[in-house]
């Protein structure tokens, strides 16, 4: 899917400051401008197409977005497959249970960044993401068999 300009400079600076801070959403009102975009539109779009989150925050002037997995795979191919492989690294035997902020040494501000990539780990069967909880920066998983056949891969 070939992105318009707008779209593509927009899901490039939510990237940008999902790497920052993952945890916040942030206004695309100037990008838009800049594109001579409306955006809500604009933003209509990138939900439609799945690359942000389904809610979109309206605050007076401001229309704040965060980037979903599937924008960032977008934005960056292997950003999330590294992320993954960073985690499988420091994963012990099959049953085991790790924090996968700890893994990533992730301060609180990278909550969701974790929580995402512990889901899409979840998907692909290498964990069972068993508890999350944003204010300790805590996202427990429990490594599968998968998950141990996988880290011997890398």
């Amino acid at each position: 899917m070939n992105l318009s300009p707008a779209l593509r400079d927009c899901l490039q600076f939510l990237f940008n400051s999902y790497r920052n801070n993952s945890n916040e959403f942030y206004d695309i009102r100037s990008l838009a401008t800049q594109h001579g975009s409306d955006p809500l539109a604009l933003a209509a779009q990138l939900k439609t197409l799945g690359l942000i989150r389904d809610e979109v925050k309206i605050d007076g002037d401001e229309i704040k977005c965060s980037i979903s997995v599937d924008g960032i795979n977008k934005t960056d191919a292997s950003y999330i497959g590294n992320r993954i492989n960073e985690v499988v690294k420091g994963l012990g035997e099959a049953n085991s249970i790790a924090n996968v902020p700890d893994l990533l040494k992730f301060d609180g501000n990278h909550f969701q960044e974790a929580f995402d990539i512990a889901n899409e780990m979840q998907n692909q069967d290498l964990v069972k993401l068993l508890y999350a909880f944003q204010p300790k920066n805590t996202v427990n998983v429990e490594v599968t068999l998968e998950g141990v056949k996988k880290r011997f891969l890398i």
